[in-house]
């Protein structure tokens, strides 16, 4: 007697473990869509490997008025047209955050080589860890190299400068490019329009190990 009713039991207590366990299945597929449409509509915001990250918190449309802190020059000159490196230093405000591995958007006066003005949005690797080098969080930092072309000196397609340039006088061709010499000419206190930040390919692993 006791075998027939003790499976009986059995078998009553797996289906209600069964419906218990498709209940929680339903209510966890419910769960995480809530979740993903709550992410879709944070703005500012992207989730990465279930983290979530700054995102184009300011777009070229919209683009966020920092200042220069300092820029200098880290190269020395040399034969090269295009020797010379810049380290700049900019401030945000904390109105910027970002990680390490992302990048952020430098719009330059212009015109660009389409005569855009201001010219399009340019993407640049942040050379500086998230709290900045200052470690304020206040700041981010860019590491640019100063593009020119000089016919007769390397690759030049095209001029994009009021001939004769005076550092290449005899070229009848010279290309400056356009957002690293903004970048590379920026003083002190001058205002500069950044957007991000972006990008998710280069973000340091969460295991330091790795």
């Amino acid at each position: 007697v006791a075998g027939p009713a003790a499976s009986g039991l059995t078998s009553s207590s797996s289906a209600a473990v069964g419906l218990l366990a498709a209940g929680a299945a339903v209510a966890g597929a419910r769960s995480r869509t809530a979740r993903r449409a709550v992410e879709v509509k944070k703005k500012g915001v992207r989730v990465v490997d279930g983290k979530e990250i700054p995102w184009n918190l300011f777009s070229p449309k919209a683009p966020y008025k920092g200042s220069t802190i300092s820029k200098e020059t880290i190269t020395t000159q040399s034969r090269l047209v295009n020797w010379e490196t810049t380290h700049v230093v900019m401030r945000h405000d904390k109105n910027l955050p970002y990680l390490e591995g992302q990048s952020i958007g430098v719009i330059a006066p212009g015109p660009d080589k389409k005569g855009e003005v201001p010219a399009k949005i340019r993407l640049y690797s942040i050379a500086s860890s998230a709290p900045g080098d200052d470690e304020t969080y206040e700041t981010v930092s860019l590491v640019v190299k100063r593009v020119v072309e000089v016919e007769g000196k390397g690759w030049c397609e095209y001029s994009n400068v009021e001939l004769p340039d005076k550092e290449f006088p005899e070229a009848m061709k010279v290309y400056r490019g356009v957002c690293s010499t903004h970048i590379c000419d920026l003083k002190a206190g001058d205002e500069v329009l950044l957007t991000g930040p972006t990008g998710a390919e280069m973000l340091l692993p969460e295991d330091p190990t790795s």
